[in-house]
């Protein structure tokens, strides 16, 4: 009947714009934890910028202040690589993209291990300075 085909052919239509949404459904969702990890990786990069600017810090992780000088280089070609596609999908979902990022930012969080441990090692040697915070102990 008439009837029937129009269910069928419904049907079929349907299932096919659910393959097109369950795509964009997943795009979405990989922009978006992209995105997270791109905020996140941000924030710490412009945190230890910050601290390894001081003399103190740079003197005595001078490793540590080289694996960050990498961390800023590779920061400023992903700014130029986003610059020449202005397209937040295809800039988020550039493929590896994501994986990168979630290991760069695993990098800063292991200088931010070994910045923390220079704090303790500080707060040790001078017992007073287990009242002050880690930017006051830099100051």
């Amino acid at each position: 009947s008439l009837a029937a085909i129009f269910v069928l052919a419904a049907a079929r239509l349907r299932e096919e714009l659910l393959e097109r949404v369950e795509r964009w459904k997943e795009d979405l969702l990989k922009m978006q934890d992209t995105l997270e990890e791109w905020m996140l990786l941000q924030e710490r990069l412009f945190e230890l910028q910050h601290l390894f600017s001081m003399p103190d810090v740079a003197k005595f992780l001078r490793r540590e202040s080289d694996v960050l000088a990498l961390a800023e280089e590779w920061w400023q070609g992903l700014m130029s690589s986003v610059r020449q596609e202005p397209r937040a999908k295809e800039a988020l979902l550039k493929p590896g993209r994501g994986d990168d990022m979630k290991r760069r930012y695993a990098e800063l969080e292991n200088l931010q291990v070994n910045l923390d441990d220079l704090f303790q090692k500080k707060r040790r040697a001078f017992p007073r300075m287990y009242f002050l915070s880690d930017g006051d102990i830099l100051g």
